[in-house]
Parts: structure tokens; C-alpha cells; sequence
């Protein structure tokens, strides 16, 4: 099986979806096909949180004037079948009492007129007699480019986001057991076997692309995803890893982190004065990342837009390691500088679901 997909609808409790055993990887799924995996042969691994679409928007800008050109170009692209971009120019010459409603009118009506494969897909409204035209993208159609050419302005707006997860554009695609409604964080595996495909195998030999969708609307959800992580994403010579979208926290100001914010996995700090971050107790801790004794979790402090130190301190069972307690320059170093070379890595290493001892590693 050289491209599989599978989908998790219904999550289970403490990523107990997942079984890790001597590297093998499995994940019990309700729909399609999720092979075991030997995680060093693991190629590459991409995660992508689902989200809704959101359509752009631009607005155009002008100032009425009497017998005067307005121009302005849109290049979308539609999938039209020549593969190439649509590209409309809508133009308008004022008469010799232009009005702004006049202009807008003219404008509008050209750019709505354009429609079907090869057509932009941008409906165009009048801003109602502010020297205005807002574009926003069609649904299905996320992005534009918007060009003034002639007395027209283009300003930004909302940029757009292109659907990825979402259940509706799932079931058009032709994933089993997608549902409406349900946004699913999408896993795309890239894995490499030796092994020659025997009867009833569910592995080619070589390399087979694998993708994996789960409900991110579940409340156990983040058990998974966490679980999930600190078994992929270490990397090794054989393999490289990518997690896309990553949710980031921020503390700006001194304060004990929350599990959840430590669970992101990258805390960013821009204050302008000295902050500590104390670590959440063990317990919660192990409990946002579904840890349990071997789990192993890397936290990055980003400080490179703040403009003093930020400081770590210990929490309840988030203790320094007996490599930090040793060499407190290095492994214990808690303090991460401002500026472009603040940014600091500190792994933590469990011991149970509830304690674990970290070590800054970079």
C-alpha cells in the first residue's frame, strides 16, 4: 500500500488510540487503513491543524474626477482546466460629472460579471459612497491578487486561509467516515520499508505516504496529539521531522506557566523588563501531554523580541536534572538572553505520569 488514508472520529482517553512498543507504532482507527510503523523508518512527518476557510478581502481606493481612467487588475487562481491563473482588468472611464457612486457602480458590475471556469472568482461591493470598492474571495476560492493600475489604490485587508480538515470538503474528497461539521488536524506520514510486500501485507516495499485524520473538535484530542509528538517528532540520521502550524503562548510578563501553555511546546516573551516563568506542577504537566514514565518533551523559550532576560524556575516535581544540578553554566542554565540569540530549548524527562527532571539542551 504505497498511499493509504485513515480517520479517527471518536478519540480515546489518554492517547489511548496509540500503542508504542520496541519503536513500533500503531494507532487504532475507525475508518480506513493505519498500518504499524517502525518509528526510525519514519521519513518525514507533517501535522496540519484543521481550520476553517477565510476568504480575503482587499479594498480599492480612488478619488472622483471627471473624464478620468480607473483601472485596477485581479489574478486568481481558479484550477481552470488550461492550468493558468484567471486574470481580469476592469476599467472605467468617468464622464464629465463623476460621481463616487458613478465609478463604483462601473467597476463593481465589471468585476461580478466575470464567472465560470476561467473567470475570477472575487465579488465586488460598493463601499456606499466612501471612494471605495471592497473585494472579497469567493467561497472555495481563498486568495487574489489585486493590482491598482490607474487612480486606484489597493489597501489590505483580511488574509486568506485555505480550508484544511474540514469534514464537508472530506466527504467531497472521498475520505471513509468523514463527518460534517467535524474539523480533523491532518497527520501525513512519509514511511520506508525494506520489506517486500507479501500476501496480505499492508506495506509496499519503499516508500509509502500515509495520512492520518483525526477530530480535533474531541475533547481527548490533545492526549493524542501530544502522545503522538513525543513519539514521531524526535529527530534521528535516518529521518527528519515537521510539525506546521505550530500554536505558540505567549508570557510577557512574570507569571507560573500553564500546562497547556507549556504543552505548546514554544513560549514567546516580549516584555521589555526581567520576567520569570515558573513551571506547572508535574502533575499537570504530565497530564496536558499525556506523559507517563519515558515520555520525553522539549519546551523553546523564544526571547528574541523582548528586551530583558527572561528567567525559569522550577515547579512541584519539574526539577532540574542531575546533569543541570551539575553543570549549572550549561545544563542548568535558566536564564535565556533578549535579543536574536534568545531562544533556549529544555528537555523534560518523566519518570511517572506525574514528575520529571529537565536539562536545557540548547
Amino acid at each position: 500500500m504505497e498511499n493509504s488514508n485513515a480517520l479517527i472520529n471518536s478519540v480515546a482517553a489518554s492517547g489511548g488510540d496509540i500503542t508504542y512498543s520496541n519503536k513500533n507504532l500503531t494507532i487504532s482507527v475507525d475508518s480506513g487503513t493505519f498500518p504499524s510503523m517502525y518509528q526510525p523508518n519514519i521519513e518525514s512527518f507533517v501535522v496540519t491543524t484543521g481550520v476553517a476557510e477565510t476568504s480575503q478581502t482587499n479594498t480599492i481606493t480612488y478619488t472622483p474626477a471627471n473624464s478620468t481612467l480607473y483601472e485596477l487588475n485581479i489574478t486568481q487562481d481558479v484550477n481552470a482546466p488550461s492550468g493558468n491563473n484567471a486574470s481580469y482588468t476592469a476599467s472605467y472611464t468617468s464622464d464629465a460629472s463623476a460621481t463616487d457612486l458613478e465609478i463604483a457602480t462601473n467597476l463593481v458590475n465589471q468585476i461580478n460579471a466575470q464567472s465560470g471556469l476561467t473567470g475570477i472568482q472575487v465579488v465586488a461591493t460598493d463601499a456606499g459612497g466612501a471612494n471605495t470598492i471592497t473585494l472579497t474571495a469567493a467561497a472555495g476560492y481563498p486568495f487574489f491578487t489585486a493590482t491598482g493600475i490607474t487612480n486606484t489604490t489597493v489597501v489590505a485587508g483580511a488574509t486568506g486561509v485555505a480550508a484544511v480538515g474540514i469534514g464537508a470538503d472530506l466527504i467531497t474528497a472521498g475520505v471513509a467516515g468523514a463527518v460534517s461539521g467535524t474539523t480533523y488536524t491532518v497527520y501525513e506520514f512519509s514511511y520506508y520499508t525494506q520489506s517486500a510486500a507479501q500476501m496480505g501485507s499492508e506495506l509496499n516495499a519503499g516508500l509509502n505516504e500515509l495520512t492520518l485524520y483525526v477530530s480535533q473538535d474531541d475533547a481527548d484530542f490533545n492526549d493524542f496529539n501530544a502522545q503522538l509528538l513525543l513519539i514521531v517528532t524526535p529527530n534521528s540520521d535516518d529521518k527528519t521531522a515537521q510539525v506546521i502550524d505550530h500554536t505558540t503562548a505567549a508570557i510577557n510578563a512574570t507569571a507560573t506557566a500553564t500546562a497547556a501553555e507549556v504543552a505548546t511546546g514554544w513560549i514567546t516573551s516580549t516584555s521589555a523588563a526581567g520576567t520569570v516563568i515558573t513551571l506547572p506542577t508535574g502533575t499537570l504537566l504530565g497530564a496536558a501531554l499525556g506523559a507517563k514514565a519515558g515520555s520525553v518533551f522539549d519546551l523553546y523559550i523564544d526571547n528574541t523580541g523582548g528586551a530583558s532576560t527572561v528567567t525559569i524556575a522550577v515547579g512541584v516535581n519539574t526539577i532540574l536534572s542531575t546533569a543541570a544540578a551539575d553543570t549549572a553554566g550549561s545544563f542548568g542554565d535558566l536564564t535565556v538572553a533578549s535579543g536574536v540569540t534568545g531562544l533556549a530549548r529544555y528537555t523534560f524527562m518523566f519518570s511517572s505520569a506525574t514528575a520529571c527532571a529537565f536539562t536545557r539542551t540548547a
